[in-house]
């Protein structure tokens, strides 16, 4: 629930995905240069993310128990600690999320 409050459960979720830099972009264009305007536009969009992704990861090291730190120390990505964590620790029911998010590990 917190991290629907704090809007960066659909960065959790893979539902929004992490945005492509200014460099991404042009390297993914033939056309070089973008123009000042859709720079600012593309790094503010790939800041938010990143911004949004962080505060995602905070929340899950703030939320789970010592044990279970291993794949939030050196992820990079929210939505790669919460599969990694759902992977291990959740069953296998239509409950999993609420259980992980209590601190079930059964």
């Amino acid at each position: 629930m917190l991290l629907s409050e704090k809007k960066v459960w659909k960065i959790v979720t893979g539902e929004q995905p992490r945005s492509m830099t200014v460099a991404e972009h042009e390297a993914a264009n033939v056309e070089k240069g973008l123009p000042k305007p859709t720079r600012k536009w593309i790094q503010k969009d790939f800041d938010d993310w990143d911004d949004g992704n962080e505060e995602a990861l905070r929340i899950i090291s703030f939320m789970v128990f010592d044990q279970l730190q291993g794949p939030i120390r050196s992820a990079k990505a929210s939505k790669d600690v919460w599969d990694e964590l759902q992977r291990v620790h959740a069953p296998t029911t239509d409950n999993k999320n609420f259980r992980l998010c209590a601190g079930s590990t059964t």
